[in-house]
């Protein structure tokens, strides 16, 4: 399997030695760029800050930014093809305002698309229950950060497609599938991403109904992350979690 920068496994470690939360070798680089850390290990790969970290790991949640994450689909075990899955998806996620790594999990593409097209039944539900419903609008500019990745993935597709490599492609797919909440990338839906790049576009504010919804629960927000994540294990019944993933089944 080719090597993904963002999922190969490299230590980051205190002053003092004690280890810190694993990262990709794209953000190991990143340290080594600044001249904040310097490589003590090649293999494997290990850098260590040159001054004392905001953070020290504590507790069983902060053990799994610690141990090295396999490389496979979290529910089949493949290796090859492996994309980003966002349990808990990326338009919450958003208007969260907030971003855990521990949330995003890889899965081969076809596992991936079977996530996806269980994740719509959630999403009706939360619809129903929030009264949130689909044809609900409000006009998005075409500024936010995640609408860009999405004119980004179409226009890269549409100009490039046979030049992609498969895995890439699938993430591709991936990024405006979720935003419009389908299951297969159409031509239609292709063309409909591409139009966001020169106009407002008519976008769906159930996400920002639902988190207002949860908001007021007595849970508060949790609820609605530990929701999703619950989905992903009912649906799908991963067999290859990482260990001390935040909702790991006992």
């Amino acid at each position: 399997m080719k090597e993904d920068r963002n999922y190969s496994t490299c230590y980051l470690v205190a002053p003092d030695g004690e280890i810190l939360p694993t990262l990709g070798r794209k953000n190991a680089d990143w340290y080594l760029s600044k001249d904040v850390a310097e490589q003590v290990k090649e293999d494997p790969f290990t850098i260590r800050l040159k001054s004392e970290p905001n953070w020290r790991p504590v507790g069983v949640c902060d053990k799994y930014y610690q141990t090295p994450q396999k490389i496979c689909c979290v529910v089949c075990g493949q290796t090859e093809s492996c994309v980003r899955k966002n349990i808990v998806p990326k338009e919450y996620r958003n208007t969260l305002k907030s971003y855990q790594s521990h949330d995003v999990l890889p899965l081969c593409v076809t596992c991936h698309k079977i996530s996806n097209n269980c994740d719509q039944e959630l999403r009706k539900r939360l619809a129903e229950e929030c009264r949130a419903p689909i044809g609900a609008i409000d006009k998005v500019k075409a500024t936010n950060p995640l609408l860009k990745k999405v004119v980004s993935a179409a226009r890269t597709i549409k100009s490039a497609k046979d030049k992609v490599p498969f895995d890439r492609l699938a993430e591709l797919e991936a990024i405006i599938t979720e935003y419009y909440n389908v299951s297969l990338l159409t031509s239609e839906v292709l063309e409909e991403a591409l139009k966001i790049g020169t106009q407002s576009v008519s976008k769906e504010p159930r996400d920002r109904k639902v988190v207002s919804c949860y908001v007021q629960k007595p849970e508060g927000l949790l609820s609605l992350e530990i929701l999703w994540r619950k989905h992903f294990i009912d649906s799908m019944k991963p067999k290859f979690l990482p260990p001390h993933w935040p909702f790991r089944p006992q």
